[in-house]
């Protein structure tokens, strides 16, 4: 499995630049699979999804945020249960990669998810920030200093930056996971049948390839990108506000075909790796029997629409590439053009091990498809990300936000590139109710009901209860829950990084009453202010500096007899020299029925002085005075306090500083 691959990124799929010689031999000894896609064009849903068999909907992990369940049946778990030994080498990423955490703090829960061997890896930007087996080589070679610094600035540009990685080709991500595997195969000497599960870090950004590769492809000859479609009069708001159809600055968009010469130098190189693992299993005379699967968990927009990297269900992101192969087994140099879902190799795989369908499996076995390439798996595909959701068929796809209002509707018949939305236009009413009906039904025979309104659906209303009736017992019977609810039209916000890292932040600590790490939410801070009732900040979409970046805060306001707890957001104003005025903010109810927060900023010792009224922004102020604890302590209505909160907010001062003093922690 490779991470953030498009569909087209392969020679087989017709690719006018792209050499993947090893892919293309998957392909003419297998069966490739030209209109798969993904439940969800984000790592962690798609990738749970594919191991378990379910929808995000149906395992609620919507982000890369929370874990899969090690509890439940899913792919590795059952061919374990059939006698397989099971490995992984490389990116998994069932679980959040947590800065400061070493993956290896994790081996006994992937023990539990079905690998019995384990040499786990995050992707490569996490790389800096998280440790793993192959950070550890990076530090015994005097190589991984350098390559956090490379991170840093990248993160911390105001662009996108395309340049060579800091790491020789042999020692790259991609190419130490590949060489590991090859390693696996050559000393496996278990009289088991094997399941190898690799999982390669790229062709995900940064835009780093290395050595020979970042310079195999000439910017000026990669193909040109999917234009930014002209917007419609007849769109109404909540399309054209949508996050979605938001495009990249000018700069940014001039870099593109350099971008794209990056992103296919790091797909050859896996490639290579590809073709190193096959060649192991040859050597062990293995290969004529061996049934490969290739797939990724999402696609990359690669400048299409004026956009980069997942997150929307443009056919750039939710469309991958999937090659079977199988000798005597599956149809050599066939192409399928079934619509088929990544949650569908589970059961495919599970079938040709001898091992028994996953109980409550959502996938199709891709089975009958093999054995007659022209049959159909099913007439429509899902996917969903953020709570919205997406319904492709082989004619039309249709997408709702989580107010179920459509803001995607195209003909990909007559409009392949998307250029022409539909949605919301009067001559389109008819066919997006067709649409609707097919969506609700799909929807609601996996176990999932789209809200029609501003209210809870049952199944959200029914956990919401749950939470209600746990917290109770902890505080008494003190708290309520709100629901979170932003104005009309705010899906944007909602899909921005940063917007769902605080609201976790804040829905998750505040009302669950268990301390979570703020973690990367004020990694690119343009002020922090903290007051004894409130706690201001602003935050950017990591490695995008200006681009999604707004300004937060939490404090209780009045509401009738009681006050509440509540996030607003505003979009920062560059030139202020001061905290903004949150009076017209959007706002989103955290939790009702509180009689006050309070603050309170310490350095590393919560139990040394208490900083008073902390203040730093970025490029002004002197940052000598950042908290590095926050203690949060709450009231509820009725007066009884919850159990008082620690938040480590792992800021990085650092960012926009000429020349910063770690030891003195401030900007010389």
């Amino acid at each position: 499995m490779t991470d953030q691959q498009r569909a087209d990124a392969m020679g087989c799929a017709g690719h006018p630049q792209i050499r993947t010689p090893n892919l293309d031999r998957l392909a003419r000894e297998g069966t490739r699979f030209a209109q798969a896609t993904t439940v969800s064009p984000f790592c962690m849903p798609a990738r749970v999804s594919f191991t378990d068999g379910l929808y995000p909907h149906n395992h609620g992990v919507w982000a890369n945020k929370g874990a899969m369940s090690e509890n439940d049946p899913n792919l590795f778990r059952s061919l374990q249960q059939r006698s397989y030994f099971t490995a992984l080498v490389g990116k998994a990423h069932y679980y959040e990669h947590r800065p400061g955490m070493h993956l290896r703090e994790r081996e006994t829960y992937m023990h539990a998810c079905g690998f019995e061997y384990v040499l786990e890896t995050t992707g490569p930007s996490a790389s800096a920030r998280t440790g793993s087996w192959v950070t550890d080589e990076w530090a015994v070679r005097g190589l991984l200093e350098e390559l956090r610094r490379d991170y840093d600035g990248r993160r911390s540009a105001q662009e996108e930056v395309v340049r060579p990685s800091t790491l020789p080709v042999g020692d790259f991500l991609d190419s130490r996971i590949g060489s590991k595997a090859v390693d696996f195969v050559d000393t496996y000497s278990d009289s088991r049948p094997m399941c190898l599960f690799v999982g390669f870090g790229g062709p995900h950004e940064p835009w780093d390839a290395p050595g020979e590769y970042a310079t195999m492809y000439p910017a000026e000859q990669t193909p040109p990108p999917i234009p930014i479609p002209l917007r419609s009069a007849e769109s109404p708001d909540w399309v054209v506000r949508n996050w979605a159809f938001e495009s990249l600055s000018a700069s940014s968009l001039a870099l593109v075909p350099q971008i794209r010469a990056s992103y296919y130098g790091k797909v050859s190189l896996i490639d290579h790796q590809i073709g190193q693992i096959l060649e192991a299993f040859r050597r062990k005379g293995w290969l004529d029997d061996l049934f490969v699967v290739f797939l990724s968990d999402h696609g990359e927009m690669l400048g299409d629409h004026g956009r980069l990297r997942k997150g929307t269900f443009h056919e750039s992101t939710v469309r991958i590439p999937l090659l079977l192969r199988w000798p005597g087994r599956i149809p050599a140099n066939a192409v399928s053009e079934a619509l088929v879902e990544n949650i569908d190799v589970l059961p495919t795989v599970l079938e040709a091990a001898g091992c028994d369908p996953l109980p409550g499996g959502l996938g199709q076995s891709l089975w009958p498809v093999l054995r007659q390439p022209a049959a159909e798996a099913r007439d429509s595909q899902l996917s969903e990300v953020a709570r919205q959701v997406m319904l492709r068929t082989r004619r039309y796809k249709f997408a709702v936000d989580r107010e179920a209002q459509n803001y995607m509707l195209y003909d990909l018949e007559r409009d392949p590139c998307e250029q022409s939305n539909l949605a919301g236009h009067h001559s389109a009413n008819e066919l997006a109710a067709t649409l609707r009906r097919q969506l609700d039904t799909r929807l609601e025979r996996s176990g999932y009901r789209m809200r029609r309104d501003r209210g809870f659906t049952l199944i959200e209303l029914s956990i919401a209860l749950v939470l209600l009736a746990l917290m109770a017992s902890t505080l008494y019977g003190s708290l309520s829950l709100a629901g979170t609810s932003w104005d009309r039209g705010e899906a944007k916000a909602q899909q921005t990084g940063e917007m769902r890292l605080t609201e976790d932040f804040l829905r998750r600590t505040l009302t669950a009453q268990h301390p979570l790490r703020l973690q990367k939410v004020v990694e690119k801070p343009l002020y922090f202010v903290g007051t004894r009732d409130s706690l201001a900040y602003a935050a950017a979409l990591p490695g995008r500096a200006g681009a999604g970046m707004y300004y937060f805060r939490a404090a209780v306001t009045p509401n009738g007899e009681t006050s509440r707890l509540t996030l607003s957001r505003v979009i920062p104003d560059y030139a202020a020299q001061g905290v903004p005025d949150f009076g017209g903010a959007d706002s989103s109810v955290l939790a009702d029925n509180i009689r006050e927060a309070r603050f309170a900023y310490f350095g590393r010792d919560p139990g040394a002085a208490e900083l008073v009224n902390p203040t730093w922004r970025d490029r002004w102020d002197d940052p000598q005075r950042l908290p590095d604890l926050i203690r949060v302590d709450v009231t509820a209505a009725n007066g009884t306090s919850w159990p008082t909160l620690f938040v480590e907010p792992r800021l990085a001062p650092e960012i926009g500083c000429p020349s910063w003093n770690a030891a003195a922690r401030r900007c010389m």
